[in-house]
């Protein structure tokens, strides 16, 4: 009961506010990047685009946004990023207040009409989900957008718009199931490609995927066709300023009684844990003890002893040092600790 809330218009729910009919970001999640400077690490940056992420259905055209920061990201960029170009200043300029000002998105409702409004440029496809409100209104329940491969922004003019069809429906399954919808598109060839005989190409594959939903196809003008084509073309050029980069991180600090959620000033970082202290702790660490006596009569075949004596458990992720309880506690929180760690996720914890 301590859990729950009752009689509530508004309540918080993994990192958003939920109110009748609207899903918006918990500011306070997003609060950090008022004072966030562009990264100076591949780390650091990978960090920050894996927060953006978090939230990238409210943003329009994110993966056009952030293409200039994925491609700092690559194997041949150095681990110390050199000073950014403009474009990548600007990329990070949009993204962070894309987060700081995020849209309010509807939320879905079984007996509204939906519409799937979708666009494709040279190297990018956008989608945006609509839903039909009161007095024939269409509110965004959703934004969607991704990079074209290589081989992709290879294709026709046509393909490329059927392949935006392609690859929208599909991602929007959850809502489009089972029920008929409107997709809109500024291609006028793709209102009638589904009523085509030939088989040859890859536009036959693509009209069978898509033979398990039901949709109409409308011709939409380019004129009037302005949500996808934002989020497939959108500049990203912004003039530079100067941030301050004191960001707050939520972690876990060592109190009088024990740990406690709190912020790190950066004076009450934990000791470092060196695998010396583990070797000597797993000694009298009881669960320890019994499966390192297991490892030596051949019965725990999931733990090995290396040359240090120090007990590793195999995982299909691979060998996993085996954290005594009383280390438990100071190893979470040195890994909250990083001011751009946040919370990175139970399988990378």
């Amino acid at each position: 009961m301590e859990k729950c809330t009752w009689f509530f218009d508004e309540v918080e729910d993994l990192g958003h506010i939920v109110r009748p009919g609207q899903l918006h970001v918990h500011i306070k999640n997003v609060d950090a990047l008022k004072h966030a400077k562009f990264p100076t690490t591949k780390t650091k940056l990978k960090s920050f685009l894996g927060m953006c992420n978090v939230y990238r259905r409210f943003v329009k055209d994110f993966a056009k946004r952030g293409k200039p920061l994925n491609a700092l990201t690559r194997a041949e960029i150095p681990p110390d990023l050199p000073p950014p170009m403009d474009v990548a200043i600007a990329a990070f300029e949009h993204l962070r207040n894309a987060l700081l000002c995020p849209t309010v998105r509807a939320l879905r409702k079984a007996d509204r009409k939906l519409v799937v409004d979708v666009d494709a440029c040279a190297d990018q496809v956008g989608c945006t989900l609509l839903q039909e409100e009161p007095g024939e209104l269409l509110h965004p329940v959703g934004y969607r957008s991704r990079g074209l491969t290589a081989a992709e922004q290879n294709y026709s003019k046509t393909e490329r718009e059927c392949l935006g069809v392609v690859w929208a429906v599909p991602k929007l399954r959850h809502f489009l199931d089972g029920q008929r919808f409107l997709n809109r598109t500024d291609h006028q060839a793709l209102s009638w490609i589904y009523s085509t005989t030939d088989s040859s190409g890859r536009l036959m594959p693509w009209r069978l995927r898509l033979s398990e939903y039901t949709f109409d196809m409308v011709y939409k003008p380019g004129a009037s066709h302005h949500l996808p084509d934002f989020l497939s073309r959108a500049s990203t050029v912004a003039p530079p300023e100067y941030i301050h980069d004191d960001i707050p991180c939520l972690a876990l600090t060592e109190t009088a009684n024990g740990l406690r959620k709190g912020r790190y000033t950066g004076t009450d970082t934990p000791e470092p844990v060196e695998f010396d202290n583990v070797v000597e702790a797993q000694q009298t660490d009881a669960y320890c003890v019994t499966m390192s006596t297991r490892v030596e009569r051949g019965t725990a075949k999931a733990f090995f002893r290396n040359e240090h004596h120090a007990l590793y458990r195999q995982t299909p992720c691979g060998n996993q040092l085996d954290i005594p309880k009383s280390l438990r506690e100071r190893v979470l929180a040195l890994e909250h600790h990083a001011t751009v760690a946040a919370y990175p996720g139970m399988n990378r914890m």
